[in-house]
């Protein structure tokens, strides 16, 4: 359900506003995403085989989450004048 909803924004906003705005979209929703395995795992007594899968899954959000902080939000950051400056 959350993944349908995030592409519904990411499709509709993008379009009303500007592409990188699903960078952000993307952002909320994979923080939304790791706010709820760390409360799941934390709700009720799992079997340790879906402890460790559901660990999996949240080291899977944790990294798309510093992915999305070290490559895709910087890209979309516009230059800074120490950044952009020409060889001579």
């Amino acid at each position: 359900m959350a993944v349908a909803v995030q592409l519904a924004c990411e499709v509709t906003f993008s379009r009303w506003l500007c592409k990188s705005v699903v960078v952000i979209i993307g952002g909320l929703y994979t923080g939304f995403r790791i706010w709820q395995l760390w409360e799941g795992l934390h709700l009720v007594a799992y079997p340790m085989l879906w402890v460790g899968l559901l660990g999996l899954v949240l080291l899977f959000w944790v990294a798309n989450l510093i992915m999305l902080m070290v490559m895709a939000i910087p890209s979309i950051l516009p230059e800074s004048e120490e950044n952009s400056v020409e060889a001579g």
